[in-house]
């Protein structure tokens, strides 16, 4: 049987503390997601006047910025979107990269903005460190879980704080993606603003995409520090 700690005012504590620490990153990741999934569904159907593509929109920002031309593939599968430094190559999903809706512009003007970062060297610099780590961080985090629920599962709470900690790599990757997600809206905004290829209406409406695509990973970092605080609060249960 498990308790919450050696004694009652230990278990108070760590109640209040997992919900008045935890409980609103969860609630705010909650709204971030809401409000990523109604700007992307409320603009699903509207086209700028010009009726540039997601494709043509990319090509123009890497233009924009004078790096060497980098393919575009289009790749099966939705949120599937991303820049791939090892290949060098920024891959857009079906319905994203022959469509000229405003989500699928801000969404084609945010990764290939990464390709931007990626290959000019001062400020791709915390894109190629996320991408060293990122094999690494993906392996400890893939591992997480099971070594806690084998913890749970023998009553071991050595082992369940262990993978409750090797969860930090989730959380730490979020958190250090999250300035070259903001950097990246950034360079993007650069090009739309001084290329002036869309109206004030039509450029307001694309601010609500990008500052969706932030609030995305926002929303995945304050998720992670949610389930971390979640398995530590846990982990401190003793076995009787």
């Amino acid at each position: 049987m498990f308790k919450w700690g050696s004694s009652i005012l230990a278990s108070t504590w760590y109640d209040w503390n997992y919900v008045i620490g935890f409980i609103p990153a969860l609630l705010v990741s909650i709204w971030a997601q809401i409000y990523s999934y109604i700007s992307f569904k409320r603009y699903a159907n509207v086209h700028p006047t010009n009726k540039i593509t997601a494709e043509e929109l990319a090509r123009k920002i890497m233009v924009y910025y004078k790096i060497k031309t980098i393919p575009i593939k289009k790749v099966e599968g939705e949120h599937t979107n991303h820049y791939n430094p090892r290949k060098d190559a920024l891959y857009l999903s079906a319905s994203v990269m022959n469509s000229a809706s405003i989500p699928a512009l801000g969404i084609s003007a945010h990764e290939a903005s990464h390709a931007v970062q990626y290959n000019r060297a001062k400020s791709g610099f915390y894109l190629k460190l996320r991408n060293i780590f990122l094999f690494i961080v993906n392996f400890i985090s893939n591992l997480a879980f099971p070594v806690y629920i084998i913890g749970f599962i023998t009553w071991n709470p050595f082992v369940m704080k262990l993978g409750a900690w090797m969860f930090t790599g989730v959380m730490l990757f979020h958190l250090a993606t999250l300035p070259v997600e903001i950097n990246s809206n950034k360079k993007a905004l650069e090009v739309l603003e001084n290329k002036r290829m869309f109206d004030d209406s039509e450029m307001s409406k694309l601010k609500s995409i990008l500052i969706a695509c932030s609030i995305y990973y926002i929303s995945s970092a304050l998720t992670s520090i949610f389930h971390l605080g979640k398995l530590l609060f846990l982990s401190h249960r003793e076995i009787d």
